[in-house]
């Protein structure tokens, strides 16, 4: 006989710390970003908030298309669609029985229109997830104000949508309580609306500001809280509830039930559509931004498309939004820290550090009972360039981190990069880009043992392009406009203001370590002119690099300032011409000798090129004059040889005259030569 020896390690599980969530509030974390639709009769109306007496023959979009809605949407990387099937005006996109005020009686679809259906249908085809706004306020109906008999009126409406349209993920209650169209308010009975839903579609999670699921996070404009706990103590929370936006934003630590937060924010100024906002569609950055501060901060998020009068959502909200899903790709693309070595300070049975890097949503890194401050340590194969990290508690088991730090492993040891405080479902943190051999997060304060599930670290991928300015110009008529010094890059930019008005037309010095890949920016000028002529030209000195920069046209002054080695700016002098025959001063061009001197050719008097020079890095200059002269205005580039000499060719006007010649000369010295070297 044969006996076979069965070894099995026993796992202790680990017990939960404060409330967790349900099967439907984790299904609702997975989901993590989604699109809101805004539609109805204030399409065409023009108003925010509907009085209620709007015709229904209004509606009336001429190119309705939800799989158009439903195809973007997926594109662009969120998971389903919360549609407003009646806002406060009372009006509903389905054909309601109980109701005159909807869409059977407006001429879309010969009244035969039931846009709940085809959403539905459209989420079924394209693989979203299915949620629906419904307002308790109804500014139409009489019976609004009446109390018991309003209510069961609005948990029939509550039944229609939730019977007829397939699973239904996510029920989201307004707290907005006005008066009727009888000057009176209702008093809700939520119980009563929350147990249809919970009868019908019981996988559903109900929002509101006091959830019962779900809550609101304080705000419409699009960020969680830095600290934001997924606990609130719910029974002082309600819809509408006044003065609690703090906690909302929040959550309370030591709360007494599971009630994460989501961030609802349009990408327009306004929720439902208006023609005059095609032209103030939030930008990818600041799209971006939202997102880094809503699913990025252990939050949802909802993201408003107002559809337009055709049916459609617009052309410049699919624009931006897409852009934002590539922005995001781009972020998230190379994880470094999938499949590499970590370690950790301290760990319990089973629940190894390795976990945390594995792609496994199921297993976790955690520590003994009893220790709630440790380290994990993430080692690369190779020195990476890192910008980010994304890390994720193990939620089932409850909400516990406090506070963590995070540090990258530099040629100068451990660098602290980012910090926060808590971290839940997800916290993403965006910093500076760093090379680094390694990351190190250490949890400095916990409600219990440690629970992560994930850890991403996301590096520059090397076959993507580098952003280096985010609001930059150029123009091409200053030299140099990028020079590299001890193995670093040095450019000049002059700032749009399109992603940040406060940065209009600042003039900027970029810089690039091309050992590390760190970029920096350095500000000259603040908010000195919105005008590429502005770009400053560079030039490599002992100090530093020296810059000289101007406006263009509305003043001759002419600016300079040395970037140090060190990354300080020394003290910004003007020069200011004495000869000022012309459009002002620009296009600063620069070149040394041995001696240190430094030449500046910049088109001034006369529209002509003009020379001045300074022994001192610009605390005084002496004019040389003109250095061509005629009728023309002349277009310049000039480049110098090992000689010193600085060769000179020149068109006769704007090279995008086709009557141009191209010149060529040099300046010797103080000698203006022809080609041969002859002084003319």
């Amino acid at each position: 006989m044969n006996l076979i020896l069965v070894l099995a390690v026993f796992v202790v599980p680990m017990s939960p710390v404060g409330p967790v969530p349900s099967a439907s509030q984790l299904a609702w974390h997975d989901r993590e970003a989604y699109a809101f639709i805004h539609f109805g009769v204030n399409t065409f109306s023009g108003m925010e908030w509907g009085h209620g007496n709007e015709d229904p023959k209004s509606f009336n979009p001429s190119e309705l298309d939800t799989d158009q809605w439903c195809r973007m949407f997926k594109e662009a990387g969120l998971t389903g669609v919360v549609l407003t099937a009646k806002h406060h005006d009372g009006f509903c996109l389905w054909p309601s029985a109980l109701t005159e005020h909807s869409v059977k009686n407006s001429p879309w679809n010969d009244g035969d229109g039931d846009l709940l259906f085809d959403l539905s249908k459209s989420c079924e085809k394209y693989g979203l997830h299915l949620g629906l706004y419904i307002s308790p306020w109804d500014r139409n109906n009489p019976l609004y104000g009446t109390g018991d008999e309003y209510n069961e009126y609005f948990a029939s409406q509550l039944r229609d949508i939730l019977t007829n349209y397939g699973t239904v993920t996510e029920v989201w209650f307004d707290g907005a309580c006005g008066e009727g169209p009888n000057g009176k308010r209702q008093v809700y009975d939520w119980p009563l609306f929350h147990s249809v839903v919970r009868e019908l579609q019981p996988g559903a999670v109900m929002f509101s500001d006091g959830g019962p699921d779900i809550r609101w996070i304080g705000n419409e404009q699009g960020f969680a809280g830095e600290t934001n706990w997924s606990t609130l103590n719910r029974d002082d929370f309600y819809p509408g509830v006044p003065n609690k936006t703090k906690a909302l934003n929040e959550g309370q630590e030591g709360g007494t039930h599971w009630l994460p937060g989501e961030v609802d924010v349009s990408i327009r100024p306004g929720w439902f559509y208006h023609a005059d906002q095609d032209d103030k569609v939030k930008t990818p950055d600041k799209l971006m931004h939202i997102w880094l501060e809503s699913v990025g901060r252990n939050a949802n998020l909802l993201l408003n498309f107002p559809i337009d009068q055709r049916g459609l959502v617009h052309e410049n909200d699919q624009a931006a939004v897409l852009a934002m899903h590539k922005k995001i790709e781009t972020f998230t693309a190379n994880d470094v820290a999938l499949g590499a070595v970590v370690r950790a300070s301290n760990f319990r049975d089973a629940y190894q550090p390795s976990t945390v890097v594995d792609g496994k949503p199921d297993t976790f890194w955690a520590t003994e009972d009893g220790v709630t401050t440790a380290a994990i340590e993430v080692e690369f194969s190779t020195s990476e360039v890192i910008h980010g990290i994304d890390i994720a508690e193990h939620i089932q088991l409850g909400q516990r981190v406090r506070s963590f730090v995070v540090e990258a492993q530099t040629k100068n040891g451990w660098e602290e990069v980012a910090k926060g405080t808590t971290i839940g479902h997800r916290r993403i943190l965006a910093f500076d880009p760093i090379s680094a051999t390694g990351v190190r997060i250490r949890i400095t304060d916990s409600l219990g043992p440690i629970t992560i599930e994930t850890l991403n670290v996301y590096a520059t991928n090397s076959s993507e392009p580098q952003t280096l300015d985010d609001d930059g110009g150029w123009c091409w008529f200053q030299d140099e406009r990028c020079i590299v010094r001890d193995d670093v890059l040095y450019i000049g930019s002059v700032s749009s203001g399109y992603n940040d008005a406060t940065r209009k037309g600042d003039i900027n010095i970029i810089t690039l370590d091309l050992s590390t890949s760190e970029t920096s920016t350095v500000e000259l000028h603040d908010q000195l002119q919105l005008d590429d002529h502005n770009l400053p030209g560079l030039l490599a000195t002992d100090d530093g690099v020296f810059a000289m920069w101007s406006t263009h046209g509305s003043d001759w002054n002419i600016y300079s300032n040395t970037l140090r080695t060190d990354g300080t700016l020394a003290t910004r002098n003007v020069f200011l011409p004495s000869e000022r025959d012309g459009y002002g001063a620009t296009y600063s061009n620069l070149f040394s000798d041995p001696s240190g001197t430094i030449t500046d050719i910049y088109r001034g008097n006369g529209w002509d090129p003009n020379v001045i020079r300074t022994n001192n890095n610009g605390e005084t200059w002496t004019e040389h004059g003109r250095l061509l002269g005629g009728p023309g205005r002349p277009y310049v580039r000039f480049v110098q040889d090992i000689q010193g000499r600085i060769h000179i060719f020149a068109t006769e006007q704007h090279p995008r005259n086709f009557n141009n010649s191209l010149y060529h000369g040099m300046l010797d010295g103080d000698a203006v030569c022809n080609s041969f070297g002859e002084v003319v």
